[in-house]
């Protein structure tokens, strides 16, 4: 009840943010799990990764359901089908999936029309794990299906802040620009030998760039691997 007035009362006058509302509401695992999931800073960049390739190839449609009884397509987010697509296309290297564009769209557009297990699962009692885990690995299985490959280990790409760490000293120079590195937290781990040509990602492979730089460096690759994603 203490919870109920506190919220009421704060929301009704000078209105909190959503974290402090969060913080002085709710307690225990959840909220603790929504600080450290805001900490991590290679979410955001897997985040944007998984949901430009997803435009690019579902397209605008990409998280709209298909009503049950005459099969067009409902104009609205459906949390269900967001998740079901956003989860497992995070998995999977963005090269494979584009490969397959057209047929990946296609099997999509079919699983929201005629699946009905999927069409189950984003309906009716979508908060079940049964359902949630139903829906997610239905998808999962046609990308590995189509693209012939159970995923990327992505997570063996990303350097951890223990190397950058380690790699950096007072006078450390970027071997881009060839200038001087001046904080650590300008800096950005690097793969020598790139991974998408066999590049390993442990610290005999690594260097330091300037955070711009090893941007720049990124766009002008043009065909290298998203070398932005390998930041720490």
């Amino acid at each position: 009840m203490k919870y109920e007035i506190f919220s009421r009362l704060n929301q009704g006058a000078i209105s909190l943010k959503p974290q402090e509302l969060r913080n002085c509401i709710y307690r225990g695992s959840y909220n603790q799990m929504l600080e450290e999931l805001a900490e991590n800073r290679h979410l955001p960049a897997l985040f944007q990764k998984t949901i430009d390739i997803i435009k690019q190839i579902l397209g605008d449609t990409a998280f709209f359901a298909v009503n049950r009884d005459d099969g067009k397509v409902i104009e609205r987010f459906s949390g269900s089908v967001y998740d079901s697509i956003i989860i497992p296309f995070s998995f999977f290297n963005n090269h494979d999936l584009m490969a397959h564009a057209d047929e990946i769209r296609k099997a999509i557009a079919d699983l929201k029309l005629n699946n009905e297990r999927y069409r189950e699962d984003t309906y009716v009692a979508t908060g079940s794990r049964k359902r949630v885990l139903g829906r997610i690995f239905t998808v999962y299985n046609l990308l590995t299906k189509i693209t012939g490959s159970y995923g990327s280990d992505d997570g063996n790409r990303i350097f951890s802040d223990s190397v950058k760490k380690e790699l950096f000293y007072a006078g450390y120079i970027c071997s881009y620009c060839n200038n001087e590195i001046l904080s650590i937290e300008d800096a950005e781990v690097d793969h020598i030998v790139p991974f998408s040509q066999g590049g390993k990602t442990d610290i005999g492979n690594a260097q330091l760039l300037h955070r711009h730089c090893n941007r720049e460096k990124s766009n002008r690759a043009g065909d290298e691997e998203f070398e932005e994603e390998e930041e720490s």
